[in-house]
């Protein structure tokens, strides 16, 4: 069974995101500026060299360290709010 989500941009489709059965590999297709994805390219190349599968090996690394990041500033900015508000307590109960 698939999911399938299409947007549509001046009327053509210009992105599809398949997302399949789970335990089985998912598909994101996307659309990059070209500078960007030949700066991607380069890097990878520079960094695992020009092999098959590199690319997707960097951009899995992409999305974990995005996914990681921002986490941890939502996990911070939890704490901080959980912070403010015990000590907000502790002021309504000394008055």
């Amino acid at each position: 069974m698939y999911n399938i989500f299409r947007d549509f941009v001046k009327g053509k489709e210009e992105k599809c995101i398949i997302i399949k059965e789970r335990g089985v590999m998912g598909r994101i297709d996307i659309i990059l500026p070209d500078e960007l994805e030949e700066r991607f390219r380069a890097e990878v190349a520079k960094q695992l060299g020009m092999r098959r599968g590199n690319l997707t090996l960097a951009i899995q690394e992409a999305i974990e360290l995005w996914i990681e990041t921002r986490y941890q500033d939502r996990s911070e900015r939890a704490k901080k709010a959980w912070g403010k508000r015990k000590g907000g307590d502790k002021k309504e109960k000394e008055h």
